[in-house]
């Protein structure tokens, strides 16, 4: 399983990075089932000004996890308002500021 977190340069403090990251980690072993380790976690760090909605300049963040193809949709939904709740508990961030997507893992 993979998350990669995106982050709009300046609008999460990098502090706050650890405790994002393992609520994200124990969300997943709670939700998913897996080993909390086992969970590879990517940062890709947007550089401020690149980002816009509606013309104007972004405070989103995005969270882009995968989950096993056969995932059961009440826990997927589970899943993704854990780690919405957590994002916005742990940045104060507003509703509109994260955006948490599960898509499911490919086989290769």
């Amino acid at each position: 399983m993979t998350c990669q977190i995106m982050l709009h340069e300046g609008v999460v403090d990098e502090d706050l990075r650890p405790a994002l990251e393992a609520g994200i980690r124990r969300i997943y072993g709670d939700v998913v089932g897996i080993l909390p380790a086992d969970l590879e976690v990517e940062y890709v760090d947007v550089p401020a000004g690149r980002w816009f909605t509606a013309g104007v300049i972004s405070r989103n963040s995005s969270v882009h996890a995968t989950v096993p193809a056969d995932f059961d949709s009440d826990a997927r939904t589970k899943l993704l308002r854990e780690i919405y709740d957590h994002w916005r508990a742990t940045t104060g961030c507003t509703p509109n500021e994260i955006v948490v997507v599960a898509v499911d893992e490919v086989s290769t």
